[in-house]
């Protein structure tokens, strides 16, 4: 999240101080968190609860953690709980993001003894990939709960974000060139 919290013990305040020590030449203090961003304020819960009260074995649930967050930040999120686990957290997420789900995926591709040098080159640590047997996933449709495949070779199968991002890629090019053969046929009359 780029910075630190800070919890006044005798007002109970929360206040975030960015790591940038300037920003447009002024030096950045600590702020209270209504003046941060929504990705600041979202992640507030998971920093104090790691903070002061996990510990092995216990378990952390949550709820679309990708909310007011940046792609290449979800990425880092989904490297952050791969740690977690790694270290004996439970973990339970609910996401709709195909940036975590993927990043995961990538985590658990690299859990074969032959993949450091593709760990070094993408920039992945040792304490981040997943092994098959720590992952579950399940896709909650229509009352019924239907596990998705996991395998080292892809990771978590889950068909259905990639059936909607195919469609809106389709729709996306198809308007697009669409319009391009439009804009041909208009500047040739």
């Amino acid at each position: 999240m780029g910075g630190n919290y800070k919890v006044d013990a005798s007002s109970g305040t929360i206040q975030f101080k960015p790591y940038q020590p300037r920003r447009d030449g002024i030096k950045t203090n600590f702020m209270g968190l209504h003046m941060t961003s929504g990705m600041v304020k979202s992640l507030f819960g998971l920093w104090f609860y790691l903070e002061n009260q996990a510990s092995k074995g216990g378990m952390l649930m949550i709820d679309e953690p990708e909310l007011n967050i940046h792609p290449e930040s979800q990425r880092y999120i989904a490297r952050l709980l791969a740690r977690l686990v790694n270290a004996g957290l439970n973990i339970v997420i609910s996401t709709h993001s195909d940036y975590i789900v993927r990043e995961l995926n990538s985590l658990i591709m690299l859990s074969g003894d032959k993949n450091q040098e593709l760990l070094y080159r993408h920039g992945y640590d040792k304490d981040e990939v997943l092994s098959v047997e720590k992952v579950g996933a399940y896709l909650f449709d229509r009352q019924a709960v239907v596990p998705f495949e996991i395998t080292q070779e892809d990771g978590i199968y889950a068909t259905t974000f990639d059936e909607v991002i195919g469609k809106i890629n389709t729709t996306n090019d198809d308007i697009y060139y669409g319009l391009q053969e439009q804009g041909d046929v208009q500047g040739s009359n």
